[in-house]
């Protein structure tokens, strides 16, 4: 087992670090990462959430599917939902 670290994180660093976690995790057809390496970052980005659970990720928005093309959306938008934008495809029609 690794040693934890003791580190000091502002409320906007944690807010980055989680949603590169999530991002990073959401988008891995475009990076050189396997699914396992995207689960361990969710469950990173879980961990680092129970430190501020209200955290607002105002830089994250959760598109809103049907169905996704990777198992791991579902639990992304289940831990995280109360803690990120969610879109759907009407908003973007909205917006137009």
């Amino acid at each position: 087992m690794e040693n934890p670290l003791n580190i000091t994180l502002t409320a906007a660093e944690l807010n980055q670090i989680i949603s590169a976690l999530l991002f990073t995790s959401s988008v891995n057809v475009f990076a050189d990462i396997d699914e396992k390496e995207c689960k361990e970052m969710i469950e990173t980005a879980t961990k680092l959430k129970a430190i501020s659970p209200d955290i607002k990720l105002e830089h994250v928005e959760f598109y809103i599917e049907d169905s996704y093309e990777e198992p791991w959306s579902r639990d992304i938008l289940k831990t995280f939902g109360e803690n990120i934008h969610q879109v759907t495809a009407q908003d973007y029609f909205d917006e137009a």
